[in-house]
């Protein structure tokens, strides 16, 4: 069976982003079946092995640190979760819910990892009318976000949710921890203004205290999942000790994305104090992304988190 290529799907998130929606759909579609055939012919997962179509070593990494899965992963053959999703788009924006539901669960598996799937997944769902289940994919969204602007949506959605519920301090909180990361975000001033001149809570004005306290109580999170920070800032010393760096850079901004310069780089200073006798010896190194350093990236995380893990949290959340 001949599987698409990304040159395929090159073309159709073409047409998607032209809103060629009708014209595209049934190409989709065909694409997604063949997958779905070639995955149920080749794919056995057990409880000793699975494939994902993760996008890169970083999502490798954070989802062997975030799930702890004991199995053995393997990449599949194609990025199935993008072709999932892009079907799944181009049903959303024809509003039909369901089956986009139902191909953003797919895209999820195959890249559960991949927080734009998790939260476009929440609001088809909320489109199908299960806010439960939406307002749960949100919530895995704190543990597993790797861009500040997923978090930002996840704090909206549950700002959104609280609204509903007339619980305007817990509403504030969430659009407060939002404003800290994207300050000029424009739903979340809207937001904002909102619940200062119908409800009388501003959350520019509420204490820190009080958004810790209402947020706890939610189990909401206020920061990013230091694992995901710690993660990043690995691989960033990987690809410098292999002169790779433009990794080195693109796993840098991630951490500074998610928790800010002055916190991101606290946080590399123990990951290297951390895990300096735990890296790859560099003469004979492998390259970033290969099996080889699959296994000493992970092992240079375990030793660096286990001495770093109890400073991190703090230089997370300091100023939050």
């Amino acid at each position: 069976m001949q599987l698409f290529t990304d040159e395929q799907l090159d073309r159709a998130e073409a047409y998607l982003a032209a809103e060629k929606y009708d014209e595209i759909r049934p190409a989709l579609e065909g694409l997604v079946a063949d997958a779905q055939t070639y995955i149920d012919e080749t794919y056995e997962p057990d409880d000793k092995t699975q494939w994902f179509s993760f996008a890169n070593q970083f999502e490798l990494l954070t989802y062997k640190r975030v799930e702890q899965d004991p199995r053995e992963l393997k990449p599949a053959a194609r990025p199935f979760d993008r072709a999932f999703a892009d079907l799944a788009f181009c049903e959303m924006q024809m509003e039909d819910f369901e089956p986009a539901a139902e191909h953003l669960k797919q895209a999820v598996r195959w890249n559960p990892m991949n927080c734009a799937h998790r939260l476009n997944l929440a609001v088809a769902l909320g489109n199908c009318g299960d806010l439960e289940e939406s307002l749960r994919m949100t919530y895995s969204v704190f543990a597993r976000a790797s861009h500040s602007s997923h978090l930002v949506r996840a704090y909206t959605n549950f700002a959104d949710y609280f609204v509903r519920c007339e619980q305007y301090e817990t509403a504030a909180a969430c659009v407060k921890c939002g404003l800290r990361m994207h300050p000029d975000d424009h739903r979340l001033n809207n937001m904002a203004t909102e619940l200062a001149l119908k409800h009388q809570t501003n959350p520019n004005e509420q204490t820190d205290e009080l958004t810790e306290s209402l947020l706890d109580a939610q189990g909401i999170p206020q920061t990013a999942n230091v694992e995901v920070v710690l993660s990043a800032l690995l691989l960033a010393d990987i690809a410098a000790a292999r002169e790779d760096m433009q990794t080195c850079q693109d796993m840098a901004q991630v951490a500074v994305d998610l928790v800010g310069q002055e916190r991101a780089t606290a946080l590399a200073q123990m990951v290297r104090e951390a895990g300096e006798d735990a890296y790859p010896e560099e003469g004979g190194a492998a390259p970033l992304g290969s099996d080889a350093t699959d296994d000493a990236a992970q092992a240079a995380l375990d030793a660096a988190t286990r001495s770093a893990r109890a400073g991190a949290d703090a230089a997370v959340s300091k100023g939050a």
